[in-house]
């Protein structure tokens, strides 16, 4: 049985339901840390690996993800709850507010066999809610940091995790 533990989420850009050009942002601040990182931007829900370049302290890289923060983030925050295989584990019934730059500490862990996936969603109160970004770990997974996104919606959050296989 593997051990997954999530240690913190941080807001980059919070989501605008309009998402025109956050592929190219998501890929501006991954090519700040790798081509390879920039190469695995797609269209709509996902999530790329950070890798070693980032938790090195890459200037470069943490100068774009603070240049997308400060200047891209939307000023309403996301009501944001995080979910594992289908499990609310984070957030509340109503959300956490995020806005750009915020950082919230989790603190999760849970076991696990074969996979098991994340999932960020917003709280929206008049209608369904969104899913900012998704994430599947199995014990092959890198611990680090992931970028969650979803090109759709606009936003950018950075995800911390740890597992032990």
């Amino acid at each position: 049985m593997s051990t997954l533990t999530i240690s913190s989420l941080q807001c980059l850009t919070p989501s605008d339901g309009i998402g025109k050009g956050v592929k190219s942002m998501v890929q501006f601040a991954a090519g700040a840390i790798s081509a390879a990182a920039a190469a695995a931007v797609t269209e709509g829900v996902g999530a790329i690996e950070l890798g070693a370049e980032f938790s090195a302290g890459s200037a470069a890289a943490g100068a774009a993800v603070d240049w997308i923060g400060k200047n891209i983030g939307s000023k309403t925050a996301d009501d944001v709850y995080l979910k594992i295989d289908g499990e609310r584990v984070w957030g509340g019934k109503d959300g956490t507010k995020m806005n750009a730059l915020d950082v919230k500490q989790l603190d999760i862990t849970r076991p696990f066999e074969g996979s098991v996936e994340l999932s960020l969603w917003e709280y929206d109160t008049f209608s369904g809610d969104d899913r900012l970004g998704k994430l599947t770990v199995t014990s092959d997974t890198a611990s680090g940091e992931y970028l969650l996104y979803n090109t759709n919606e606009g936003d950018f959050y950075q995800l911390s995790l740890q597992v032990e296989p």
